[in-house]
């Protein structure tokens, strides 16, 4: 999507929709501050949990996944709901206005409702982050659990976990099925108890491994969709190619060329549902050799072909 265009997700919903949105976020953004949010977005995509019960334990309100370029910012106040973003790629700058916190790949940051501040990428590469925003009466109990509640932004020691845990919470959103709603809430109520303090690494403990590792993973996370082969990334982060498999081995227990091929099957599940894009283009726009490789290893993944799936989703 070029910088500037309107998400392809916001195209989707009504403009009745988008401020329903707004008005339930209680945000209050002047036009031009939500015209520099759509100028610097590249690209997004997010589901919104229409069934969630407000005065329930625990509910997903929407959740996705979002691009933005530099100069990229988004300022917030008395916000309602609780919100928890991964960082996937690139880095961006949260200031709470007592302090300034850097997110890197592989850290995650939090508010809680009411709390104000804003969202910076001013670094050249774009900011890649996932989002969930959420509520319910057990919603501090579980919050004040975690590593957020002590620690504004916090590295963790597998970000590969809670980045799967963030994707089927973005997935299920979309779908908008009956289940949604519930199978959306379940993943959140796991991804809270993962983000236990014990779970979580301080990042000036990492080890020199875990940092290479961590900027190989920036670097896949944010070329995966154009990545041919492994060379590339080893080249990339001054590695080679079977050092870059020994990292992945030792803190992912996947190869690299399987985790890339798994974000670019979840990207075409996102795509086949968002839009009526052919198959061969979702195979192209994703670099898969053919469109035959890409349905043989969606389905080997998701167990039908990519036809199906867009059709039952």
């Amino acid at each position: 999507m070029k910088q500037g265009k309107m998400p392809r997700i916001l195209k989707k919903k009504t403009e009745r929709d988008l401020e329903r949105l707004i008005a339930l976020a209680g945000q209050s953004l002047t036009a031009d501050q939500r015209q520099k949010i759509k100028q610097h977005t590249i690209d997004e995509t997010a589901g919104i949990c229409y069934r969630v019960n407000l005065d329930g334990n625990l509910g997903v309100i929407y959740a996705g996944v979002k691009k933005v370029s530099k100069g990229y910012q988004f300022q917030f106040a008395n916000y309602p709901f609780y919100r928890i973003v991964y960082t996937l790629g690139g880095s961006a700058i949260i200031d709470d206005y007592k302090q300034q916190y850097k997110c890197d790949t592989g850290s995650v940051y939090g508010f809680v409702p009411k709390e104000s501040g804003q969202i910076i990428n001013n670094s050249d590469a774009p900011w890649i982050h996932m989002y969930i925003h959420f509520t319910g009466r057990e919603a501090l109990n579980m919050y004040k659990k975690t590593i957020l509640n002590s620690s504004r932004v916090t590295m963790l020691s597998d970000p590969v976990a809670i980045q799967q845990i963030f994707e089927n919470i973005v997935s299920e959103s979309i779908k908008h099925n009956e289940n949604s709603q519930a199978i959306c809430d379940a993943y959140l109520q796991i991804l809270l108890l993962k983000l236990s303090s014990d779970y979580i690494q301080n990042p000036q403990h990492l080890s020199e491994s875990k940092t290479t590792y961590l900027h190989c993973l920036n670097y896949i996370n944010e070329h995966f969709s154009t990545l041919t082969n492994i060379g590339e990334v080893a080249e990339k982060c001054s590695i080679n190619r079977a050092h870059l498999c020994r990292l992945f081995r030792m803190h992912n227990n996947i190869s690299p060329m399987a985790y890339i091929l798994k974000l670019r099957l979840n990207k075409a599940a996102l795509i086949l549902i968002q839009t009526d894009y052919p198959i061969k283009h979702i195979s192209n726009m994703l670099s898969f050799k053919d469109p035959y490789y890409f349905s043989k290893a969606f389905k080997k993944i998701y167990g039908i072909s990519p036809a199906i799936y867009r059709k039952q989703h």
